[in-house]
């Protein structure tokens, strides 16, 4: 087959088709958006002047109280991905491109997982990434009113996680600059074409993933079992603003590596306990397993 420009604008009509096919037959990829709030961004990043604390209704006693912006910004800078295939000129003379369709298609598969790698996996990495008040977003002391307060419970396990995702700041942030485009390179005169004897197709976007409220969420490296996860219900539903009202945090869903899910079934999805008694946590919330968290134990 002579390679011409109405061959590879075929070609790349396939290809694409191929890509938008691996996008659309991807199940569960919206998953992200139980955990996350999506955010457009129009430039390199965004900066977030969160509220210090999500302000509670008082009665209208004398002046208003002026809820001001944190005076220091939590900004999240966009990041650059792609992915990329060389097909070979050979390929398409010797009418053998059918073995680069599926790749392709799976080019649309992971770029429609995309957000779903960065939200849940950022989860594992919340015990040392920064959030909105300049501590870890998972942290044993974060300075609340007159003291510090902790949504992370240390331990030598493998992790869970607690979050409230019913307020209007859900505990992440995924933040979407440019969605992710389907490019080709068949310009023969090209330089890298010429070179290398390959027409290069590809997907690029620009996006990253950050956290909202750290008392949205909890971490926990301790067993999952009952009593520790009790605890965090209560230490969650804990906190107070500077005025000593509730914040109304009430964690809705457990997140789990895949590691834990026969744990998190039977704490959540059995009706009783070994011991035959009623159990307390059945149907208490949703819960889900994602393999993008870590099945491995910490490093002490």
């Amino acid at each position: 087959m002579q390679v011409t420009k109405e061959v590879l604008a075929v070609l790349g009509t396939a290809l694409k088709t191929e890509f938008m096919g691996g996008i659309v037959e991807t199940q569960g990829a919206d998953e992200y958006k139980k955990i996350a709030m999506e955010v457009a961004s129009n430039r390199s990043g965004n900066s977030y002047p969160w509220l210090e604390e999500m302000p509670q209704i008082r009665e209208w006693v004398g002046d208003r109280v002026v809820h001001e912006l944190a005076k220091r910004g939590y900004a999240i800078e966009n990041r650059h991905f792609e992915l990329t295939v060389g097909v070979k000129k050979i390929a398409i003379e010797d009418d053998d491109i059918g073995i680069y369709k599926p790749i392709v298609k799976g080019f649309g598969q992971q770029t429609a997982m995309h957000p779903n790698k960065m939200s849940f996996g950022l989860l594992d990495r919340g015990h040392e990434t920064y959030c909105h008040d300049g501590q870890y977003m998972f942290d044993t002391d974060h300075p609340w009113n007159e003291g510090t307060v902790s949504n992370y419970q240390t331990g030598a396990l493998p992790a869970w996680y607690l979050l409230d995702t019913m307020q209007v700041v859900k505990p992440l942030i995924y933040q979407n600059r440019q969605p992710f485009q389907f490019t080709a390179v068949t310009d023969g005169s090209d330089s890298q074409v010429f070179k290398s004897g390959k027409y290069y197709y590809g997907v690029d976007g620009r996006n990253n993933a950050g956290f909202g409220f750290w008392f949205l969420a909890y971490k926990s490296n301790a067993e999952l079992n009952a009593d520790n996860f009790k605890a965090a219900i209560l230490q969650m539903e804990s906190w107070k603003n500077d005025q000593g009202d509730s914040l109304g945090v009430s964690p809705n869903l457990l997140v789990v590596p895949r590691v834990l899910k026969f744990k998190a079934k039977e704490l959540l999805g059995n009706q009783r306990n070994s011991d035959g008694a009623d159990n307390t946590f059945f149907n208490y919330m949703t819960w889900m397993d994602r393999p993008e968290l870590s099945n491995d134990a910490p490093v002490l």
